[in-house]
């Protein structure tokens, strides 16, 4: 997926809060409507259904560190949403620091998506996270579908930030399903390639078989 086609993806959109370093020119890579604000995230300010915090995650600063999202993500109130633009190439991403910052922060995330053409912005990957207060199934049209089965889901268990309540265990779950999901996608789309390509040649060493022996 191109960035360019991400902002689409959220729905109604009235204001980008920019919380990238050195402010990327997200209204170039986004392609920001002039109708929907534009502005830089300052302090605390809380943040409502319709606006889209943009965070870019990684391990080279002034990339956000994962142990960092909490407090970024604090201000995001039921219903809002963030796009995290992760630094890590595909293979390299770290799902098990960026789960628990999340959970901690009582946001789902809703999709995982690898990005094409990373120059200019430096991610690889986009996660689409909601603040929720229960588990939410994904909208259809941000559900890239494979082979593997649907997302698990918890049956609209409560969903508490900054607790350690046992219900948070379903939205858990259903963040790491997408973040394996995102790292493994490639690796099996590889797998059925190679196996595709496998069955070929084993074809093909059939029919060469077949005519070696019709010609003896």
């Amino acid at each position: 997926m191109l960035i360019q086609e991400l902002l689409p993806l959220f729905g109604t959109v009235t204001e980008i809060v920019d919380s990238t370093p050195e402010r990327l020119d997200l209204r170039r890579l986004l392609r920001i409507p002039d109708e929907v604000r534009y502005t830089a995230r300052e302090g605390r300010r809380e943040l409502d259904p319709g606006q889209l915090l943009v965070v870019l995650v990684g391990a080279n600063p002034p990339q956000t560190d994962p142990a960092g999202l909490p407090d970024i993500l604090a201000p995001l109130r039921t219903g809002a949403q963030a796009l995290l633009l992760l630094g890590w190439a595909i293979d390299e991403i770290p799902s098990h620091r960026l789960v628990d910052p999340l959970v901690r922060s009582g946001c789902q995330v809703m999709n995982a998506v690898p990005l094409d053409r990373p120059a200019g912005h430096g991610a690889d990957a986009a996660i689409v996270a909601q603040r929720v207060d229960r588990l939410t199934a994904p909208r259809p049209y941000l559900l890239e579908l494979d082979d593997d089965g649907p997302l698990p889901q918890d049956g609209g268990a409560t969903v508490e930030r900054d607790g350690g309540a046992a219900d948070r265990f379903g939205l858990r779950m259903a963040n790491e399903w997408h973040l394996t999901d995102l790292v493994s996608r490639p690796l099996r789309r590889r797998l059925r390639e190679q196996e595709a390509e496998l069955a070929t040649l084993r074809r093909q060493l059939a029919e060469q078989t077949a005519r070696n022996e019709g010609g003896s």
